[in-house]
């Protein structure tokens, strides 16, 4: 079985997740870590948790970023994956903001 994520065919879930990862970019993360820690203020003024991390300190924010999107039992990369190995032809899921179809061909 194949799949179509925005009229690309992918032959594996694995290379599905890669393409959503990709093109998701920092949305859900930047979501997760303003649900969890807010904003914050600085001199009286309130910034989003993310934009903190993302300024001053790039590096954790892309090691953490990562670890959320690509960690084999906590991370949203695990859910794609797992959610697109159980699709049937042509059922359709939507995962992440992404259309996905199972294709026989």
């Amino acid at each position: 079985m194949k799949y179509v994520v925005n009229n690309n065919v992918f032959k594996t879930p694995q290379d599905v997740k890669i393409y959503i990862l990709k093109h998701s970019g920092d949305t859900y993360f930047k979501e997760m870590l303003n649900e969890k820690y807010g904003q914050i203020e600085i001199c009286g003024k309130n910034y989003l948790a993310s934009n903190i991390l993302r300024t001053l300190s790039p590096s954790t924010y892309q090691y953490e970023k990562d670890k959320f999107y690509n960690d084999n039992e906590n991370g949203i990369g695990n859910d794609i994956e797992n959610v697109v190995e159980n699709m049937n032809e042509f059922d359709t899921v939507y995962l992440y903001g992404f259309k996905v179809v199972g294709s026989p061909w």
